[in-house]
């Protein structure tokens, strides 16, 4: 197999582990912090990889439109005179999952996911 095979391999595997684990803690998020409507905003979200290219892949992951707002509205127990406390249900996660992304991306392939991903590949 060629590097570009093995790369591009690599790359497929991390976006579709990084979307695997996103959903879940996102939606073990979701679960404890809304107590409203929570069914169909878990259940409405989806995660699809894409590539194009030798090294390049494409992770899209689709929400419901309000979940964006709900990252953004206060809950209802903060008090009056202090700052609303937001859901973290959306930009924790999506920066949080982006750097660890990056990071496994940067230093993820050894040696060892090497010849892994080259034997299977050669299967």
């Amino acid at each position: 197999m060629s590097e570009i095979a093995v790369r591009k391999q690599f790359v497929k595997e991390a976006l579709i582990t990084e979307g695997k684990r996103f959903k879940r803690n996102q939606g073990m998020a979701m679960a404890k912090l809304l107590k409203f409507h929570t069914h169909n905003t878990i259940r409405r979200r989806d995660t699809n990889v894409t590539s194009q290219s030798h090294y390049d892949g494409k992770l899209a992951i689709t929400l419901q439109a309000n979940v964006r707002f709900l990252d953004i509205k206060g809950s209802k127990k903060a008090k009056s005179r202090k700052r609303k406390k937001a859901y973290a249900i959306y930009n924790r996660f999506a920066y949080g999952h982006f750097f660890s992304l990056a990071e496994w991306l940067m230093v993820g392939l050894t040696e060892d996911t090497w010849l892994r991903i080259k034997s299977e590949l050669n299967q």
